[in-house]
């Protein structure tokens, strides 16, 4: 399992992390927001289902503690957002694009939050023992 994780990890990281990253998520929200409508929610859902597994990967192969919730925050917020698009009858009206974008920062801001409160108790910005996040690199 821990071999297939780092393979995703290492597939996506290029896209996900850094400056690119940033690129490509504004991009993604852009062209969801252009598209509209709930095919435009569900290609902004998408991209936050990628985010949060590559997040959930990397947490499980390095401990990197922001991941712990950036992962399970944008994984779970992705799963609301296909199930509300699926709903018979049409979504709720308040479902847009830039509400998931929104939601997708404050997950981000939760994330670096809590690592930044377990830097300051433990000196560290990787969760488990012994695991400095050497080999996430």
């Amino acid at each position: 399992m821990h071999r297939i994780l780092s393979r995703y990890r290492r597939l996506l990281e290029p896209v996900v992390r850094g400056p690119l990253g940033i690129v490509v998520t504004v991009g993604v929200f852009l062209a969801a927001a252009g598209i509209g409508s709930m095919a435009g929610v569900a290609l902004a859902a998408n991209w936050v289902l990628v985010s949060g597994l590559y997040c959930l990967a990397n947490f499980w192969c390095c401990r990197e503690t922001h991941c712990v919730v950036t992962g399970s925050g944008w994984t779970a917020l992705a799963l609301v957002a296909f199930v509300l698009v699926a709903i018979p009858g049409g979504a709720p009206g308040w479902l847009r694009v830039e509400v998931l974008a929104l939601a997708y920062l404050v997950v981000l801001a939760a994330g670096y939050a809590f690592e930044g409160v377990v830097a300051v108790r433990t000196v560290r910005h990787f969760l488990g023992a012994g695991n400095d996040g050497a080999e996430a690199r």
